[in-house]
C-alpha cells in the first residue's frame, strides 16, 4: 500500500511536472510570439520612424519652399507695384503730353486760322488797292491824254505862228496806258512835252530871251489851266 501511495504521489508529481512543463512551453511559445511581435513592432516602429523622418524632411522641404515662394511672391509683388507705379507715371506723362500736343495743335490751328484770315484780309486789301490804283492810273492816263492833246494843239499853234517847218517838228512822246501800267514811261513826267530848242524857237524862251508875251501869243492860244488831278 505504501508503494501504491508513493506511486500515486509520484504520478501526481509527474502530472504536475508535465503540466508545469506544458505551462513553461506555453510561456516559451508566448514569449517567442511576444518576441516576434516585439520585433515586428520594432520593425514597424523603425519603419514608422523612417517614414516620420522622411515626412519631417518633406515638411522641412515644403516649409523652405513655402518660405521661398513667399519671398518670391513678395518680390514679385514689390516689382509689380513698382511696375504699376512706373506704368501709371508713364501713362500720366503720356496723357499730359497728349494734352499738351492737343493744346499746341489747337493753338496752332487758331494761329493758322488767324494768319489765314490775315492773309485773306491782306489779299482783299491788296486787291482793293490794286483796283483803286488801276482806277487812279486810268484816270491819270485819261487826264494826261486830254492834257497832252491840249499841249499838242498849243504847240502846233505856236509852231505855225513861229513858222517852224513840218520836217523840224518833233512829235511829243506818247505814254500809253498799258506801258504806264508796266512802268514803261512816266506820264507824270513833262520831259519832252516839247522837243523844240527854246533857244531857237519861240524867241528863246527860258534862255534870257523875251517871253512869249513879248514875242506875241499865237492866234487861238488862249490861257488854259492844265492839271493832272
Amino acid at each position: 500500500q505504501e508503494k501504491e501511495r508513493k506511486g500515486k504521489e509520484a504520478l501526481a508529481e509527474l502530472k504536475k511536472l508535465i503540466e508545469y512543463v506544458k505551462e513553461v512551453d506555453a510561456d516559451i511559445r508566448k514569449a517567442n510570439e511576444a518576441e516576434a511581435k516585439v520585433k515586428g513592432l520594432e520593425a514597424e516602429v523603425n519603419k514608422t520612424e523612417e517614414e516620420l523622418f522622411q515626412l519631417d524632411q518633406k515638411i522641412d522641404d515644403l516649409t523652405r519652399q513655402e518660405t521661398n515662394w513667399k519671398e518670391k511672391i513678395a518680390r514679385q509683388k514689390e516689382q509689380g507695384e513698382l511696375k504699376r507705379q512706373a506704368a501709371e507715371a508713364s501713362l500720366k506723362a503720356a496723357k499730359e503730353e497728349l494734352a499738351a500736343v492737343k493744346a499746341r495743335n489747337a493753338a496752332n490751328d487758331a494761329k493758322r486760322a488767324e494768319e489765314e484770315n490775315q492773309v485773306k484780309q491782306l489779299e482783299l486789301k491788296m486787291q482793293k488797292e490794286d483796283e483803286e490804283h488801276e482806277r487812279e492810273i486810268q484816270a491819270l492816263v485819261t487826264n494826261f491824254a486830254s492834257l497832252r492833246d491840249q499841249v499838242v494843239k498849243y504847240h502846233a499853234g505856236l509852231a505855225d505862228e513861229m513858222g517852224v517847218a513840218e520836217n523840224e517838228r518833233v512829235p511829243l512822246q506818247r505814254v500809253e496806258p498799258e506801258n504806264a501800267k508796266r512802268g514803261v514811261g512816266d506820264f507824270t513826267n513833262t520831259i519832252n512835252w516839247t522837243n523844240y530848242d527854246l533857244t531857237k524857237n519861240f524867241g528863246g524862251i527860258g534862255k534870257g530871251k523875251p517871253s512869249l508875251a513879248a514875242v506875241g501869243r499865237p492866234a487861238g492860244a488862249e490861257d488854259t489851266e492844265f492839271t493832272l488831278s
